[in-house]
Formats: C-alpha cells, structure tokens, sequence
C-alpha cells in the first residue's frame, strides 16, 4: 500500500520533487510548519 500511494504522489507532484516517509502517527502536527 506504501509503494502504490509513493508513486501516485510522485506523479501527482511532478515535477517537484517528493519523499514520502513510512510513519504510523496520523496527526495534524505533522502538518505544522515553523
């Protein structure tokens, strides 16, 4: 299921570039940017 997600995004973000990373916290403070 990773791999498949991995590359949709990576065709989705074209032409930048994206690294996606194996995690089991879903929640809003990976989102948080300072």
């Amino acid at each position: 299921l990773f791999n498949e997600r991995q590359n949709m995004l990576m065709e989705i973000s074209r032409p930048l570039q994206c690294v996606c990373f194996r995690t089991s916290i879903w929640d809003e403070t990976l989102y948080k940017v300072e």
